[in-house]
């Protein structure tokens, strides 16, 4: 079933990354430090990066995947030494690889152009480093959905405010009048039809020529145009 979401807010991504890279964090390092994601502005491209393909990119330089290494073996380490920095970078390479394989889990792989990306800076609460996370618009919108259908409160689009934005011609319907087949054949202009309704009983609204389960209107003369005044308002729902 596709979830329709309503347009994006200004936390709705963040959030939805915070919520897949929490775990990631507990996974991978020591300390429980709180997540922040902050959107950034002119570093929308989605290019060639570790763990990279053509919806998400996750952007991190050796330093960082350093220090990302220190940090999930607790300091445990001698950094100035040449060769535990090689393997320090190809741990924290590991931990970000992880980190992609996670996201794009979540945001499927759509194999379309990205259009319209996006770049969001993650930080842990005490620590100078940062990871630069640049999702497609395509990656987005997988992200948001994953986020609205999970959690205590889902921020699901209404069924109202799906439809909008669509437009419906309104109208109302007269009424009906019985004839034979022979008295079909003999009408000619001028001849006045007697429907099958009085002259001021409600009419039935009509949207999209659908009769409405609610929804009725008067007739209102007006100098050059037939006026209906509602009674009851329509319905998006059918008789």
């Amino acid at each position: 079933m596709r979830v329709w979401l309503p347009p994006p807010g200004k936390d709705d991504v963040p959030s939805a990354i915070r919520r897949l890279v929490t775990p990631w964090v507990e996974k991978w390092f020591v300390s429980r430090l709180a997540v922040r994601c902050e959107k950034v502005a002119g570093r929308d491209d989605v290019g060639d990066a570790a763990g990279s393909n053509s919806d998400i990119a996750i952007v991190a330089g050796r330093p960082v995947q350093v220090e990302m290494a220190i940090e999930a073996l607790n300091g445990q380490v001698e950094r100035e030494n040449p060769r535990d920095a090689d393997l320090l970078a190809s741990l924290g390479g590991a931990i970000l690889d992880d980190l992609s394989q996670t996201i794009a889990t979540a945001a499927g792989s759509l194999g379309d152009e990205p259009t319209r990306p996006g770049c969001w800076v993650v930080k842990l609460d005490g620590h100078s480093w940062a990871v630069e996370i640049r999702l497609s618009e395509q990656a987005q919108c997988r992200l948001r959905q994953r986020a609205a259908g999970a959690g205590s409160a889902p921020k699901l689009g209404t069924f109202k405010d799906a439809l909008s934005p669509e437009s419906a011609m309104l109208g109302c319907h007269l009424g009906y009048a019985r004839l034979t087949a022979a008295e079909l054949l003999t009408i000619k202009p001028g001849d006045v039809i007697m429907l099958d309704r009085a002259q001021h009983e409600e009419l039935p609204l009509l949207v999209n020529g659908a009769a409405t389960a609610s929804g009725n209107a008067q007739i209102i003369p007006g100098p050059d145009s037939v006026n209906v005044r509602l009674t009851a308002p329509p319905s998006l729902a059918r008789k």
